[in-house]
């Protein structure tokens, strides 16, 4: 988007070179310190690492066991935060209805949270997000189009799979029929999902946004 492009500008203006598509597969350390980072296997050499991905996939996949702050035993006796299932889809219309931030919290939170903290399972009736971008940044949609994705917590390490996916996704669409009024999957030509076991999901713990922070 506008926001990341310009941001690209700028810091490559200021010296600072971009490695994309590009995965990093290990962080190596001299004497407790980083000094390089492996990058599609071939080593960058550095002064620091700022490491911005997963706490627990950087400590199990990129470091060395020696140098991890934390053991297995801790990992699994952590509540984590939610997954998620994502659809990312473009409209074909305008659709007035629509905001750039939407909460469709009309059925229980409560029973939500059960099934994510305490009963783990696909939610009876899920609440989820909605945001559309193209509302207030036209730039990141088609003329006369809009750009939408549905984001829906789920608990860690459930199932998924592609009949999971459209059962909710189904069921989100029909939700924001019967609160909008507008029925948005004939408009839809673009759709794609992420889930649990999407391949860039890099926890292995599955959590979506780390250890959780719930207190209730």
């Amino acid at each position: 988007d506008v926001c990341s492009s310009d941001l690209v500008k700028l810091a490559s203006s200021l010296g600072v070179t971009f490695h994309f598509n590009a995965a990093v597969g290990k962080i190596n350390t001299y004497q407790g310190k980083a000094v390089s980072v492996t990058i599609n296997g071939t080593p960058f050499e550095c002064d620091g690492v700022i490491a911005a991905a997963d706490y627990h996939h950087v400590e199990k996949m990129l470091l060395q066991k020696r140098e991890a702050n934390y053991n297995d035993a801790y990992w699994q006796n952590k509540t984590l935060s939610p997954s998620c299932l994502v659809f990312y889809l473009g409209l074909n219309r305008k659709v007035e209805t629509l905001r750039h931030h939407m909460l469709f919290f009309d059925e229980s939170l409560d029973q939500h949270s059960v099934e994510i903290y305490k009963k783990p399972g696909y939610p009876s009736k899920p609440l989820f997000y909605l945001c559309c971008p193209s509302k207030t940044d036209p730039s990141v949609a088609k003329p006369r189009h809009e750009n939408v994705f549905l984001l829906m917590p789920l608990a860690p390490g459930l199932e998924d799979n592609e009949v999971l996916r459209e059962k909710y996704f189904n069921i989100m669409l029909s939700r924001i029929e019967k609160n909008l009024g507008e029925d948005l999957r004939p408009s839809i030509i673009y759709k794609q999902s992420y889930s649990i076991r999407s391949e860039e999901h890099t926890s292995e713990l599955q959590s979506r946004f780390g250890i959780s922070y719930a207190v209730f």
